[in-house]
């Protein structure tokens, strides 16, 4: 499918110059995370760290977990459009984190869309993460443009926008 493309005339002279000036920014705007709440998962503070200002520089919302446990608090209070959580966590890890939100009732997230960003990448590693009850996985490092995409579509699922 081609996708239209606006014509932008200019006094100037310089529509095309111009032209490609917007498109750049409409691309770049339709990567943006405005209005998305984000809860990140991660016993790691350097990847919970990176993460964060990445989706924040992106205009989501985001707040971060060190814990399964403190994952399901912010779950509560902060009722994420999607969640983002490690898989290798001391205690309780990503899968048992997963399952027991979606043990949850629909009121308390227990439909919040999750996202496995995590170490392990093999195709083994992706079943059980989607078996554990994960909408989608990512292998770190993750492709941003990829993660992006990934939360923006579960958002909107999710009913943000």
């Amino acid at each position: 499918m081609q996708k239209a493309h606006e014509v932008v005339s200019s006094s100037s002279g310089s529509g095309t110059a111009q032209h490609r000036k917007d498109t750049a920014y409409r691309r770049r705007a339709g990567k943006r995370l405005e209005g998305i709440r984000i809860l990140v998962v991660d016993d790691e503070r350097d990847s919970r760290l990176v993460l964060e200002t990445c989706l924040r520089l992106r205009g989501a919302h985001v707040r971060t977990a060190a814990s399964a446990g403190e994952g399901r608090r912010e779950l509560e209070k902060f009722k994420p459009h999607v969640i983002v959580s490690d898989i290798a966590m001391p205690g309780e890890d990503g899968h048992q984190f997963v399952r027991g939100i979606r043990a949850m009732s629909v009121e308390h997230g227990g439909s919040t869309p999750a996202i496995a960003l995590t170490a392990f990448a093999d195709p083994e590693a992706q079943l059980e993460a989607l078996e554990a009850g994960f909408n989608a996985h990512l292998g770190k490092p993750a492709n941003y443009e990829e993660l992006l995409s990934l939360l923006r579509r579960l958002a909107f699922a999710a009913g943000a926008g």
